[in-house]
């Protein structure tokens, strides 16, 4: 199913609810949801635009505060919008839609027993092809991508 997310509330939502489930995707979701929140910010001067950024990474943070891959992938876009602060806003936004360009996708072999219900076995296998269906999107969106396993 595809929704259409436009504002921080709904890109919040979408994390809080578990509209995006799985670690994987919640960090490419964060990191795009990041990007289009700051397009949206202001222009008038890269302070604003640092300080906007930075209001709206904290807030889709705080959607799932021990999401690792939520605040690395936020954190990233960041990083990465700081250290752009010399270019002007315009060309900082572009550059961050770039930088998702490049996606690593870092998935754990092991189950959580704490997440599953016995009522409902679920396999590994799920998971697996849920990250190959992502990673397959993602490819045909001219994205490079690499999945590592640990």
């Amino acid at each position: 199913e595809y929704i259409e997310l436009k504002t921080a509330e709904e890109f919040y939502d979408a994390i809080y609810l578990l509209k995006v489930r799985g670690a994987p995707a919640i960090g490419v979701f964060a990191g795009y949801a990041a990007c289009i929140l700051a397009a949206h910010g202001p222009r008038e001067s890269t302070d604003a635009f640092l300080a906007h950024l930075e209001k709206q990474c904290a807030y889709l943070n705080s959607s799932r505060p021990t999401a690792v891959n939520l605040s690395w992938a936020t954190g990233r876009i960041l990083k990465r919008a700081k250290e752009l602060c010399h270019l002007p806003v315009e060309e900082i936004m572009g550059l961050l839609f770039e930088e998702a360009t490049d996606i690593n996708f870092f998935v754990g072999r092991a189950v959580n027993p704490a997440h599953q219900d016995p009522e409902l076995s679920i396999s590994f296998e799920i998971k697996m092809r849920l990250i190959r269906e992502l990673a397959d999107c993602l490819k045909e969106m001219g994205k490079t991508i690499r999945v590592n396993y640990f």
